[in-house]
């Protein structure tokens, strides 16, 4: 063991000791100031005997210590350099261990080439801006007008393991790696008050981050990877108050899972990269502004993540060449749009998906395309899934219900939605509107007990088709056409509506055709005007209409083209010419309820009754 400094020492500076020592010797600093700019080039340890801010190692320019051999080790030391590196790796291998490392301009520890670094317990940042952030007053012009001071700069093939660090107050990245087959591993690191981003990756550069990495309030991302063929993995890392988490671009591509991001200020994950290889995975995401973003030309997979109380999106799909692919994620309390997908975008929004609770709309598709498959889109505080300005999207097996607005909502011209097999019920408004030129196909869907019309197609050019539909319970019709829209409505079960089944309305025909249903149990199965073309031949209950419809109605019972259920309902026409009545109102009466498909609740039958008292008196007027 050789000593340095201090009374009976061996030598009295640290550059006389590592010349004298022979390979693998122990050199050891007693409490003092050390001169810098010391080449290692022998396997030696460098090691203080006493509290580390007592034994320093300065300059005013670096390196203070050049390693150039392996199986270097540092511990327990100040270093302290005015303009940095602090410490360089050229060549074998150095360990880095509970040291002090100050620079004011330029990087702490600079690692090129075939080596190896580990760093253990280390303090490393910028000793004015520590200062700032601790006294805002005490920054001056200069300070903000300096040189950036860094972390670790790792590149050219280095290999890096960082463990128990503490990096802060850094105005560029705390840690910067570059360059193909540059690898660095992070274990329980701790990075704050970063004036840039946390951790940059660049260039092909590979950067592993698990087991607790903290790092909090950069200015930048937490971490920022770019360039083709670098990948960065992220897991189980608690990231907070920067202004991006994580930022994906330029090829890049990334696997962030089970991490923790709180209070992001812009993008929770902001993916840019066209690389296939993004995954998010398991990561509770809350308070971001945004939490996850894809952005063109961005590809992502998003899944199992609980994004919660967005103050503007959850997920936002962007731009023309953007994918992503949302699988099995939480999406609640958003202030705005939970899941926006626009400008050229696509998305797969598919798999147990549960997007609830938020203040706005649960999907939004605007000129973008998307399958929305086996999700459930509920409580909402308005439309459940709204597409717009030519959107196209596939709607299939989601349950779209308890939403302030419309379940689904359908508009503008060459926008389109193909529902298939989905239960949409208990929304406030409509289950499925569809206006303003937009066109939707529904199959096999269940729409129920919406707050006013189960469907409602309306204004010029707009056309719906609905096939095996179920529309049922709806306080006013199951379907409401608007001419001059139009609506094909077939082998559908429309029952227990409070007004009607099917009510036409606008001073324009309806075009379309209204036919093979099964239509029960509300006040009449058709009202409106100006649809004699389009309603044909339908399985009908009690019937009590007005206008053109209940004609249409009427004349085909006349022409033998239309029978009523079973031979006992009844037609009353209101229309201005007076009362035309089929059958008599008392065999009515006299109809058991199960003739009529459903079991009327005490409102329905109470309205019931109603209509067939004034049927009757003005039969007998």
């Amino acid at each position: 063991e050789i000593v340095v400094g201090g009374e009976g020492a061996d030598h009295a500076t640290l550059a006389a000791a590592v010349t004298s020592a022979a390979a693998g010797a122990r050199i050891l600093l007693r409490p003092g100031t050390y001169e810098g700019t010391v080449v290692v080039d022998k396997e030696l340890t460098l090691a203080g005997d006493g509290l580390r801010k007592r034994i320093v190692v300065t300059a005013s320019e670096g390196p203070l210590l050049a390693c150039a051999a392996p199986n270097v080790t540092i511990e327990g030391l100040s270093l302290q350099a005015e303009q940095g590196p602090a410490v360089s790796v050229t060549a074998g291998s150095l360990t880095l261990t509970d040291c002090e490392i100050a620079v004011s301009v330029g990087p702490a520890v600079v690692a090129a080439g075939d080596v190896e670094v580990t760093l253990y317990g280390n303090h490393i940042g910028d000793p004015a801006r520590m200062a700032a952030i601790a006294d805002p007053s005490a920054a001056s012009a200069a300070d903000t007008d300096r040189k950036p001071t860094l972390g670790l700069v790792i590149g050219r093939g280095a290999r890096g393991t960082l463990d128990h660090n503490h990096f802060s107050a850094t105005s560029g990245p705390a840690l910067f790696a570059e360059g193909p087959d540059t690898s660095l591993v992070c274990r329980h690191n701790t990075i704050r008050d970063i004036g840039g981003s946390a951790v940059e990756v660049r260039d092909g550069a590979r950067c592993v981050l698990v087991e607790s990495n903290r790092i909090s309030d950069a200015a930048g991302a937490a971490v920022d990877a770019r360039g083709a063929g670098t990948s960065v993995e992220l897991s189980g890392n608690p990231l907070a108050r920067c202004a991006v988490g994580l930022f994906v671009g330029d090829d890049a591509d990334a696997l962030a899972e089970d991490n923790d991001l709180t209070e992001i200020r812009e993008i929770g994950i902001w993916v840019c990269s066209a690389a296939r290889g993004t995954t998010i995975r398991r990561n509770p995401i809350r308070g971001c502004e945004v939490g996850v973003q894809v952005s063109s030309p961005g590809r992502a997979v998003v899944a199992e993540n609980t994004i919660s109380d967005s103050p503007k999106h959850a997920i936002h799909v962007q731009g023309e060449h953007a994918e992503a692919e949302l699988h099995g994620n939480e999406v609640r309390g958003s202030k705005g749009i939970a899941v926006l997908v626009d400008e050229g975008a696509g998305a797969e929004i598919t798999t147990k998906n549960v997007i609830s609770g938020n203040a706005d709309r649960g999907v939004r598709v605007d000129g973008a395309s998307a399958v929305l498959r086996k999700n459930v889109i509920a409580e909402n505080g308005e439309v459940g899934v709204s597409l717009i300005n030519g959107a196209r999207a596939t709607i299939e097996s989601n349950v779209i219900h308890a939403n302030g607005g419309p379940g689904v909502s359908v508009s503008d011209a060459e926008t389109f939605a193909d529902l298939t097999d989905d239960e949409i019920h208990h929304n406030r408004d409509i289950g499925v509107m569809v206006r303003d030129g937009a066109a939707a196909r529904l199959t096999s869907c269940h729409l129920n007990d919406n707050g006013s019309w189960g469907v409602v197609v309306r204004d010029q050019g707009t056309r719906a088709w609905l096939d095996d539909c179920e529309l049922a319970g709806h306080s006013r019709a199951g379907a409401r056409v608007n001419g001059p829209a139009g609506a094909w409505i077939v082998k559908g079960r429309i029952e227990d509506n409070g007004l009607c089944g099917v009510e036409f309305a606008g001073d324009a025909p309806v075009s379309g055709s209204i036919e093979q249903n099964r239509i029960r149990g509300s006040t009449s199965c058709f009202k409106g005007t100006l649809v004699e073309d389009v309603i044909g031949a339908n399985d009908l209950g009690l019937l009590a209409g007005s206008g053109g419809a209940m004609r249409a109605v009427a004349q085909r019972l006349e022409d033998g083209r239309l029978s009523l259920a079973d031979g006992r309902s009844v037609v009353v026409i209101r229309a201005a010419g007076g009362h035309h009545v089929f059958d008599t109102m008392e065999k009515v009466r006299a109809i058991p309820d199960e003739a009529f498909g459903y079991q009327p609740s005490a409102k329905r039958a109470a309205r019931r009754t109603a209509v067939a008292a004034e049927a009757r008196g003005a039969a007998a007027g």
